[in-house]
Order: C-alpha cells, then structure tokens, then sequence
C-alpha cells in the first residue's frame, strides 16, 4: 500500500455497533499495538488449548483500537515511509487470525471511561462493554521536545501510520 491508497482490510473488522450495550464483553484490552494485539492472540490461543484439554470455560476477548489499523509493528513505519517496504508488511497478524480465535475487534473506536466500580468501559461510539478483566496495553506517546529547528518546513517526527501521511 502506498501511503496515499485507501486504508487495507485489516480495518474492515468491528461488532456490531447497534448494540449500544454488550452483556459483557469479557477480557477487554484496551489497545491494539504490538503488546495489544499479541496479548489478545495469545491469550485466545491459551484459552482455546485449555477448553481443548480440560473442557475449560473460556472468556470472550475484546480488543480495542482507537486507530482504524490493528497490530501493525510501528518501528516499521520508517522503511514504509522512505517507500522500502509497504504498509501491510507491518502487521502481526492476519485479520482471519483474530476472526478464527474468536476476538471482537473494535477498531477505530476510542475508550471515553473506564468505570472501574461498575466494570464498563463507555467507548466513543456510545457503547457501553461490561468486562469481567481488564487490560490497559495502551502503549505510549511520543516526548517532542520543544526546539526551534521545529518551526522549520519540512521537520517532523511520526508515531502512527496517519502521521506518516502527511
């Protein structure tokens, strides 16, 4: 993908959002960048091999992206930048991998509240998710620090992939 063609199908992926209130959606990990999306895989695989092994129960997992793009290596925006690489060689995993697993991805969609009294979260869509566990696998933000060659054109700095299209 070049960085001026549509957004890839990995961003084609959501529950359905009529539904403003889910009984509960499980695990919810808010998140969905490397640590993220690996966790939610991980922990659906583990699950999937305890229910095959021991018969055991297992929670639904519910990942939560604020960005339209799920488990993309950002450290790999570089090459895609300079044009060595393209976009869909960053991602960690298929979008049927999620799907076969069994993970609701909500992609494009931002916590609002963790209301950790009454175990929700209130997304920016105007659901509300009942969790029985939650992750924060949120990641970090870029420190710019503040200096005059800043205000030069053409200086920049890039965190996430809608960053680099600019």
């Amino acid at each position: 993908m070049s960085l001026d063609s549509p957004e890839p199908n990995h961003t084609a992926f959501s529950t359905n959002a009529s539904s403003r209130r889910q009984t509960t959606a499980g695990i919810v990990i808010i998140g969905a960048g490397m640590a993220g999306s690996r966790f939610a895989i991980e922990l659906a695989r583990a699950q999937q091999q305890s229910s095959q092994e021991k018969g055991a129960a297992h929670l639904p997992i519910t990942l939560i992206s604020k960005e339209p793009q799920v488990g993309y290596n950002r450290i790999m925006l570089s090459p895609v930048l300079s044009g060595e690489s393209v976009f869909e060689e960053t991602y960690l995993y298929e979008l049927a991998e999620y799907e076969q697993l069994g993970i609701t991805v909500l992609a494009g969609t931002s916590v609002d509240a963790v209301e950790t009294n009454q175990q929700c979260v209130k997304l920016s869509d105007g659901q509300t998710l009942d969790y029985t566990e939650l992750v924060l696998a949120t990641g970090s933000q870029a420190r710019v620090i503040p200096l005059p060659i800043m205000m030069l054109r053409g200086f920049m700095y890039f965190e996430r992939l809608l960053m680099c299209r600019y």
